[in-house]
């Protein structure tokens, strides 16, 4: 019980991690748009 008690909490980090990883990536490219709009219209 415990064994699978622990892999569930690995897996549930490594989720978590890739999550915040992509949101934060998502977040980076919105302000890098959003400070050079001119660059856009090429």
């Amino acid at each position: 019980m415990q064994r699978l008690l622990n892999q569930r909490a690995t897996l549930s980090v490594k989720f978590t991690a890739k999550l915040f990883l992509v949101i934060s990536i998502m977040e980076g490219n919105y302000h890098a748009y959003a400070k050079k709009p001119d660059q856009i219209c090429d």
